[in-house]
C-alpha cells in the first residue's frame, strides 16, 4: 500500500505542462506511418463533414438526400474512430517499448463493437456535460481513452468501458489543466488558420495580380463554411497531439497497477550485460535482506542475551548524538604520544569496522533466520537421524557461496573493463577525428561535445573555408556553453525559440547575453534553414557575440 501511495503521488506531481511537452515529443519522434494511420480515418470524415455542411446549408434539394448523407457520415465516423484507435494503439506501443499491436479478425470485430457502441454517444454526453460543467473533464477524458483502450484488446466492451472509466478518474487536477491548455492551443491555431485562410486570396492577387471570387467577397468571406472548413483544419492540427497525451495519461494510470513505465525503462538496458548482472547482484542482496525481515512470519523474536544486550546498549550510547552530553574524555598518554599518523591509522580501522559491523550483523540475523525457517518448515527427524544434518552449517555455506558468486562476477567485470580499457587506450587519441559530429545531419546535438572542442572544430572549418558549416559549430559551442553554466537545460525536442526563452527567463539581469544569443540565433536560423548566403563578415560578427555571451553569462 505505501508503494502504491509513493508511486501515484509520483505521478500526480507530473505536471500538464511536462505531460503536453512529452506529447510533442512522442510525435515527433514517431514514424510517419502513425501520422498516415490517423489521417487515414480522420481526413475522409472532415471532407466528409464539409460536404455535409455546405450541402446541407445551401443546397435546395437537401432535404431528399439528408438522411442517406447522413448515414453515410455516420459510417465515416466509425471509420475515423477505429483508425484513431489504431493510432493510439501505436504510441502506446512505442511508449511502452512493446511489438507492435497484431490484429486479427476477432480483434477488429471487437474494436469496431466498442467504438460504434460507445463512441457515438458523446454527441449526446459531451455537451450535456459542457453545459453542467463540473462532469466535462471526466467526460472528456472518458472518451479520450476510449479510444486508447477500445483497439479490441480487452475481452468485451464493458471491459473496455470500464478501463475508459477508471483511468479518467485518476489525476483530475492534471486531466483539468491538460485540456485547458490544449483547448488555448486550439483557439491559437483556429485564429492562425483563420487569419491564413483570409489572407491567401488577397496574397494571390497581389502578387499576381489576378481578381478572384474570395477578393471581390470582402468580408462575406467569413460565412459558416469558411469558419467549418477552418475548424476542420483545426480538428486536423490539434487532435493527433490530444490523442498523445491521452495515451501517456493512460499508460502512466495502468503502470500504478502494471508496472509497465518501469518495464520500459528496463527495456532500455536489455542489451547491456554488465548492467544486467549487476542488477541481478542486486536484487539478489535485496531478496536475501527482504528475506531476512520476515515480515510475514509470526514467531516471536528469540531471546537476547545478556551480553549482546549490554553490547547494544553501549552502542547507543556512543554515538554522537548522545556523546555531546558528557564531559570530555582525557586522551590517554600514549595516544598524545602516537602523533598525528598513528591516530590517523586507528580512526582508520575504527571507521572500518563500524562499516563491515551491520554486514556482520545482517549475516548473522540472515543466517538465524534461515536456521529458524528451516526448522519451522522442516519435518522432525527420527531419533536415529537427529544430528546428521547440520541446517546452520548448509544455510552458512549457502550464503556464503552466493556472496563468493557475486563477488567473482563483479571482479570479472571489472578486470575485463579494465584489460579493454587498457586494450583501446592507445587507439583513443586515432580516433577522435573519426567521432566528430557530422554536421551536415539535423540530428546533430549541442550536447555531444563540449563548449571548446565545437569551438575548435569551428575555427578548424572556418581555417577550410566552410563557413556555414563553421557558423553551426560555433552555435552549437554556444548552446553548449550555456548549458554549462545552467543557463540553459539541452533537449531534443526543444527549439532554438525554446531556447531563447530560456536564456529570458535565466539571464534577465544579463541583457548583453540576451541580445547577442538573440542575433546569433537569426542569423544561424537565416543560414542553415533560410539557405541565406554566409560571409565572412557575417561569422566574424556571429563570433564576436560568442565571445560577449561567454564573457557575460553567469
Amino acid at each position: 500500500m505505501k508503494q502504491a501511495r509513493s508511486k501515484n503521488q509520483r505521478w500526480r506531481n507530473k505536471g500538464a505542462l511536462e505531460l503536453v511537452e512529452e506529447s510533442v515529443h512522442l510525435l515527433r519522434m514517431a514514424p510517419l506511418g502513425f501520422l498516415f494511420s490517423y489521417y487515414t480515418g480522420s481526413l475522409p470524415f472532415v471532407l466528409g463533414l464539409l460536404f455535409f455542411w455546405a450541402d446541407m446549408s445551401r443546397s435546395a434539394f437537401a432535404g431528399r438526400h439528408c438522411a442517406r448523407a447522413a448515414f453515410f457520415l455516420a459510417l465515416l465516423y466509425l471509420w475515423m474512430k477505429c483508425w484513431q484507435a489504431v493510432y493510439a494503439g501505436q504510441l502506446r506501443a512505442r511508449v511502452a517499448g512493446s511489438e507492435p499491436v497484431r490484429w486479427s479478425v476477432s480483434r477488429v470485430a471487437r474494436m469496431l463493437a466498442t467504438q460504434s457502441i460507445v463512441q457515438p454517444t458523446c454527441m449526446v454526453v459531451l455537451p450535456i456535460s459542457f453545459l453542467i460543467t463540473l462532469p466535462f473533464g471526466w467526460v472528456y477524458a472518458f472518451y479520450q481513452n476510449l479510444s486508447v483502450t477500445g483497439d479490441g484488446g480487452e475481452e468485451n466492451v464493458r471491459e473496455s468501458v470500464r478501463k475508459a472509466s477508471r483511468q479518467a478518474s485518476l489525476f483530475a487536477g492534471q486531466n483539468h489543466l491538460l485540456i485547458v491548455i490544449l483547448f488555448s492551443f486550439g483557439v491559437v491555431i483556429f485564429m492562425n488558420l483563420t487569419l491564413a485562410l483570409f489572407m491567401l486570396p488577397h496574397l494571390l492577387k497581389m502578387f499576381s495580380g489576378v481578381e478572384n471570387l474570395f477578393t471581390r467577397s470582402g468580408m462575406n468571406m467569413l460565412n459558416s463554411t469558411f469558419f467549418a472548413v477552418t475548424g476542420g483544419l483545426t480538428y486536423l492540427c490539434v487532435n493527433p497531439l490530444i490523442k498523445a497525451a491521452y495515451v501517456l495519461r493512460c499508460f502512466y494510470g495502468e503502470s500504478l497497477q502494471t508496472g509497465a513505465d518501469l518495464r520500459s525503462d528496463l527495456g532500455r538496458f536489455a542489451r547491456a550485460p554488465r548492467t544486467l548482472v549487476a542488477a541481478l547482484a542486486i536484487f539478489v542482496m535485496m531478496s536475501v535482506c527482504a528475506m531476512a525481515d520476515d515480515p510475514a512470519g509470526g514467531t516471536p523474536p528469540a531471546n537476547v542475551e545478556a551480553g549482546e544486550l549490554d553490547r547494544s546498549i553501549r552502542e547507543v550510547i556512543d554515538r554522537p548524538e548522545y556523546t555531546w552530553r558528557l564531559p570530555r574524555e582525557k586522551l590517554p598518554e600514549d595516544d598524545v604520544e602516537r602523533g598525528f599518523v598513528g591516530k590517523f591509522m586507528d580512526d582508520a580501522l575504527n571507521t572500518i569496522k563500524e562499516l563491515l559491523r551491520p554486514i556482520k550483523v545482517w549475516i548473522k540475523d540472515t543466517l538465524a533466520w534461515i536456521e529458524d525457517w528451516m526448522k519451522r518448515h522442516s519435518p522432525d527427524p527420527q531419533p536415529h537421524e537427529r544430528g546428521s544434518w547440520d541446517w546452520h552449517f548448509t544455510a552458512q555455506a549457502l550464503i556464503f557461496a552466493l556472496l563468493a558468486l557475486v563477488a567473482s562476477i563483479l571482479a570479472i567485470l571489472l578486470l575485463r573493463m579494465w584489460r579493454r580499457r587498457r586494450m583501446s587506450s592507445p587507439e583513443v587519441v586515432g580516433r577522435a577525428v573519426a567521432a566528430a559530429p557530422d554536421l551536415t545531419k539535423e540530428d546533430v546535438q549541442a550536447d555531444e561535445l563540449p563548449s571548446d572542442e565545437w569551438l575548435a572544430l569551428a575555427r578548424e572549418l572556418l581555417a577550410k573555408g566552410e563557413l556555414r558549416l563553421a557558423l553551426r559549430a560555433f552555435y552549437l559551442s554556444t548552446l553548449a556553453g550555456l548549458a554549462q553554466r545552467e543557463i540553459i537545460t539541452l533537449a531534443r525536442f526543444k527549439s532554438n525559440r525554446d531556447y531563447e526563452g530560456e536564456v529570458k527567463r535565466r539571464a534577465h539581469s544579463q541583457p548583453e547575453v540576451i541580445e547577442a544569443f538573440a542575433q546569433n540565433m537569426t542569423v544561424f536560423e537565416s543560414a542553415w534553414y533560410g539557405m541565406h548566403e554566409v560571409t565572412r563578415e557575417a561569422v566574424e560578427h556571429f563570433i564576436t557575440n560568442h565571445e560577449r555571451i561567454q564573457t557575460h553569462a553567469s
